[in-house]
């Protein structure tokens, strides 16, 4: 039951663009305008839990972005880059405050009297202060992009959100589409 949760919620990584964090790295020292062809490495292990149909509309997604800049799929492995695909979600736990600052008085502060070290005194108390827990899911996709003859890491893209249980992946084609836009090779013009 619990890796059919992770599997909803991994697909659902890909639910809206908005709140999407996306980073990347590259090595500059590469020309980029040598590779023609690619090929999948394959998920990494820690990505097992991901289904079948999940990973190939991930691969599908990337496949039309790299489609789109001339590289051509090469099925037997000997493409020039060599693509890997690491999806992890983890449970994650945040914590608010609300403050009741209003709290018997207009001004923001309860006037009060009060018996302490060194005689009688005003105190001032603020509200009372309640606190909410919230747990979420953060989803975060990295492809790590090599070069198959030296096997450096040529590229990689990383793109997190935190995540909900409700779409089924509607969204990664906009997804990886926004994470491809800082890949070194652009899309060829029509």
């Amino acid at each position: 039951m619990n890796k059919l949760f992770t599997l909803l919620i991994a697909t659902v990584f890909f639910a809206s663009c908005s709140s999407l964090k996306i980073t990347h790295n590259m090595d500059t020292s590469i020309d980029f305008s040598q590779y023609k062809t690619y090929s999948y490495h394959g998920w990494d292990s820690a990505s097992t839990h991901i289904n079948k149909y999940l990973q190939n509309k991930i691969e599908f997604a990337f496949a039309d972005e790299l489609g789109e800049r001339g590289l051509i799929y090469d099925p037997i492995g000997q493409g020039d880059i060599i693509i890997s695909l690491f999806l992890v979600v983890n449970h994650e736990k945040s914590t608010t405050s609300y403050n009741n600052y209003y709290a018997g008085s207009p001004y923001g502060y309860r006037p009060g009297w009060g018996y302490g070290y060194g005689g009688y005194g005003m105190a001032y108390s603020y509200g009372g202060v309640a606190y909410e827990e919230h747990n979420y899911y953060y989803g975060t996709l990295v492809c790590d992009v090599f070069d198959r003859k030296t096997k450096k890491l040529a590229w990689q893209g990383v793109v997190s959100k935190s995540v909900t249980p409700s779409d089924q992946g509607k969204y990664i084609g906009k997804t990886i589409s926004r994470l491809m836009m800082q890949f070194p090779i652009e899309k060829v013009k029509e």
